[in-house]
C-alpha cells in the first residue's frame, strides 16, 4: 500500500515582555530571542487513513488546546480525531502556557495563536504529501544526555529517528529525542526552543530535508551530566554533537515500516538497557552515503534557521470536505473550524507577571498551595476557576463534562477510538476491509492514584545531603541535591486532586507510537517494549501535561522528580497497562503466547 508523507512548519512570534514558563526561579521577562519557535507537523496517510502530528515549540500544552486542535482538523484532514496528535518539546525557554503539575488552562493570549499555527502546520503538511517509504533507526546518543538524578547516573540515551524516504533518499525525518530541553538555565530570557530546536536545524541543515523533533521519555534525562555551562554557545556544541550521531543513524537503510494489512512476523528480540551500558534497539552496518534536497520541500527551514510566518506550499491547500465542524459553544469562539491564515496573530495585552519569583529553581510553575487548580490566569467573568472543559465536544471525542471537585468515586477513563485490532489473515492473504492501515485509540483522562494523603518529604534531611555535595565540589551532585530540596519545598503544591493522564496511541503498521500527556521516566518505553510487538517509541509532553511519571521503584530513591510528581508509586505502571490496552495487546495473554506458541494477535514465540 502506497504511504504519504507531508511536512508543513509555522513561526510562533513571542513579543518582548513575554512571561517565560519552566523556571520557578526567573524572575524577568523575555528580553528578546534567541531562535524561532516554531510549530511543526507531519502527516502519513495510507489508503483512507491518516495520521498528523503537530509538535510546538512550548513548555506543555494540555487538554484545552489538544482537544480543540483534534476537532479543527478532523475535517479539513479527512481523518479521525484520535490520530491527531498535539505534543509540546517542552522547552524552558518559551511563552508559559500551564507547566504545573496537574495542569491548567492555556493562557488567552497563547490559545488561539496555538490553534492556528497548528492548523496551518497541518494543512501545509497536507498539500506537501507525497509518496514515500518510512523506515524507523534505533541507536545510542552518546554525551548529549543521561539520568539526572538517582544513584547511578547514565550517560547516554536511546534514541529514534523515523525517516521518509523517496527513491531511496532521506526527504525528511522525525527525531524522538528522550532528553529534556534545559541547556539554557533559568537566568536566561531570550526566546529560544533550546535543545530540540537547535538539534532541529542542525540536522535539516546536514541533511537537506526537513526535520522535526519531538521529546521523548524524558522525565529523569537531561544534559546534567554532560553539559559545561548553560549558555548559548554550549548548546550550540551540544545540538551538533547530537545532530553528527543522529545523520550517522539515518546512513544505515533501517527497519521499513510496512503499511499493508496482512500479519506481522516474529517480534524482534529486545533488549532492557542497563543505567550506562546500552545495546541499540536496531543495528546495521554503517555506510556512508550522500543526501539530497527534497524536491517537494516547500516547508522546510533553511539553514540559516528563519523563517516567515508561514511557509506554504505551492500546492493549494485542499478546503474541508463537507461542513466545517459546529460551535456548540458560543463562550468559545476558538472553538469552530478556521480556515488557515498565513499569518499568526501576536498575543496583545500587557505581559503576565510571575506570581512566584522566590522559588530559585529550575523546576515548572506549581499551583498555589491554598487553590491547587487555580490556572495562572484569570479567566473572564462567567467562567469559575475550576478543573478545565473541554471546549469541542464533537463526535468521537470525549464529552465536555466538568469533573466533580471531590468525587467519591473517580469518573472513568474517556476514551475515544477502538483499540488495536491484531491482524487475523494468513499469510499471502489481505485482511477484510475494516482493518486500516493506520489505527489509533485515546484515553483522555485516565484517573491515577494522588498522594495527597502522603506526608511531605523530609527537608532537613535534604539540606545536610545538598551540605555535603557542596563539600565535594561536584557540580552534578550539587545541582541534583539542589533540585531534590526545591522539589521537597514544592511538594505540597503538587498534591492535587484526582490526578488524570492523556493517553494516545497509533500504529503505523508495526510501529507503535504511545504518548503519554506527562513526563514519562525512560524506563517506562523499556516496559512498553517488552509487550508491544515490533518497534515502539513513547513520546512524552503530548495531548495534555500531568507532571512527572516516576516508575515505581524511583520512589525508594527520591530525587526532585518523586517530590514534585502529583501521583502516587505504580501511578505510571497503571499508565503502561492503559496503553498496551489501547494498542490490543494482552499483556499477560502475549507473555505467554511466547513460552507457548502464537499470541492473539499472530506474534510466534
Amino acid at each position: 500500500m502506497t504511504m504519504r508523507i507531508g511536512h508543513g512548519q509555522v513561526c510562533l512570534q513571542v513579543p518582548l515582555g513575554t512571561r517565560l514558563g519552566g523556571y520557578a526561579a526567573r524572575t524577568g521577562v523575555s528580553a528578546g530571542t534567541l531562535d524561532q519557535l516554531e510549530v511543526h507537523a507531519v502527516t502519513i496517510s495510507a489508503g483512507s487513513s491518516r495520521f498528523a502530528w503537530v509538535v510546538a515549540d512550548l513548555p506543555a500544552v494540555n487538554t484545552d488546546l489538544a482537544e480543540p486542535l483534534a476537532g479543527r482538523l478532523a475535517g479539513s484532514l479527512r481523518t479521525r480525531p484520535e490520530l491527531i496528535w498535539l505534543s509540546a518539546t517542552h522547552t524552558h525557554s518559551g511563552p508559559e502556557t500551564g507547566c504545573r503539575p496537574g495542569g491548567g488552562r492555556t493562557p488567552p493570549e497563547w490559545h488561539e495563536q496555538v490553534l492556528t499555527a497548528g492548523d496551518l502546520a497541518a494543512c501545509t503538511a497536507l498539500a506537501t504529501e507525497a509518496p514515500a517509504e518510512l523506515t524507523v533507526h534505533t541507536g545510542l546518543l552518546n554525551d548529549v544526555g543521561g539520568r539526572r538524578s538517582g544513584p547511578l547516573l547514565q550517560q547516554n540515551v536511546p534514541v529514534t529517528v523515523l525517516a521518509a524516504r523517496a527513491h531511496g533518499r532521506i526527504c525528511g525525518v522525525v527525531v524522538v529525542l528522550p532528553v529534556h530541553p534545559t541547556v539554557l538555565g533559568a537566568d536566561n530570557l531570550l526566546v529560544s526552543a533550546d535543545l530540540s530546536g537547535t538539534v532541529r536545524r542542525a540536522v535539516a541543515a546536514r541533511l537537506g530535508c526537513w526535520a522535526m523533533v519531538a521529546t521523548g521519555a524524558a522525565g529523569d534525562i537531561s544534559t546534567r551530566p554532560h553539559r559545561r555551562n548553560q549558555q548559548p554557545d554550549e548548546l550550540a556544541r551540544l545540538a551538533a554533537l547530537a545532530a553528527d550521531q543522529l545523520v550517522a543513524l539515518t546512513t544505515p537503510p533501517g527497519r521499513a515500516i510496512a503499511l499493508d494489512p496482512v500479519p506481522r512476523g516474529p517480534a524482534e528480540p529486545r533488549r532492557s538497557p542497563e543505567a550506562t551500558n546500552f545495546a541499540p534497539k536496531w543495528s546495521a552496518p554503517i555506510d556512508h552515503g550522500g543526501h539530497f534536497a527534497d524536491p517537494h520541500r516547500q516547508s522546510s527551514m533553511p539553514a540559516s534557521g528563519r523563517c516567515g510566518s508561514a511557509r506554504p506550499s505551492s500546492t493549494a491547500v485542499p478546503e474541508p470536505t463537507g461542513p466545517p465542524p459546529t460551535n456548540p459553544n458560543p463562550n468559545h469562539p476558538t472553538d469552530t473550524h478556521q480556515p488557515p491564515s498565513t499569518t499568526v496573530p501576536e498575543p496583545t495585552g500587557p505581559p503576565p507577571t510571575n506570581p512566584n519569583p522566590n522559588h530559585p529553581t529550575d523546576t515548572h510553575q506549581p499551583p498555589s498551595a491554598a487553590e491547587p487548580h487555580a490556572p495562572h490566569h484569570t479567566m473572564p467573568p462567567g467562567q469559575p476557576d475550576a478543573p478545565r472543559r473541554s471546549p469541542t465536544p464533537n463526535p468521537g471525542q470525549p464529552p465536555n463534562a466538568a469533573r466533580p471537585t471531590q468525587p467519591r468515586h473517580p469518573p472513568p477513563a474517556r476514551t475515544t477510538g477502538q483499540p488495536h485490532q491484531p491482524s487475523t489473515a494468513t499469510p499471502g492473504q489481505p485482511d477484510a476491509p475494516h482493518h486500516p492501515p493506520i489505527t489509533g485509540a485515546r484515553t483522555w483522562s485516565l484517573g491515577l492514584p494522588g498522594r495527597r494523603a502522603e506526608p511531605t518529604p523530609d527537608t532537613t534531611a535534604l539540606r545536610q545531603q545538598l551540605a555535603e555535595a557542596r563539600r565535594t565540589g561536584n557540580a552534578v551532585a550539587i545541582r541534583t541535591a539542589e533540585t531534590a530540596l526545591q522539589g521537597a519545598e514544592l511538594a505540597a503544591s503538587a498534591r492535587i486532586r484526582d490526578p488524570r493522564l492523556a493517553i494516545s496511541t497509533v500504529r503505523l503498521g508495526d510501529l507503535s507510537l504511545v504518548g503519554f500527556g506527562g513526563e514519562p521516566y525512560l524506563a517506562l518505553e523499556t516496559t512498553l517494549a517488552a509487550e508491544i510487538p515490533g518497534p515502539l517509541v513513547l513520546i512524552g509532553y503530548t495531548g495534555g501535561y500531568l507532571g512527572y511519571l516516576p516508575t515505581a521503584a524511583a520512589y525508594r530513591t527520591g530525587g526532585y522528580e518523586v517530590h514534585i510528581s502529583p501521583v502516587a508509586e505504580g501511578a505510571a505502571e497503571l499508565a503502561v497497562r492503559e496503553a498496551v490496552r489501547l494498542l490490543g495487546v494482552s499483556p499477560a495473554g502475549c507473555r505467554q503466547s511466547r513460552r507457548e506458541g502464537p499470541c492473539a494477535d499472530g506474534e510466534g514465540p
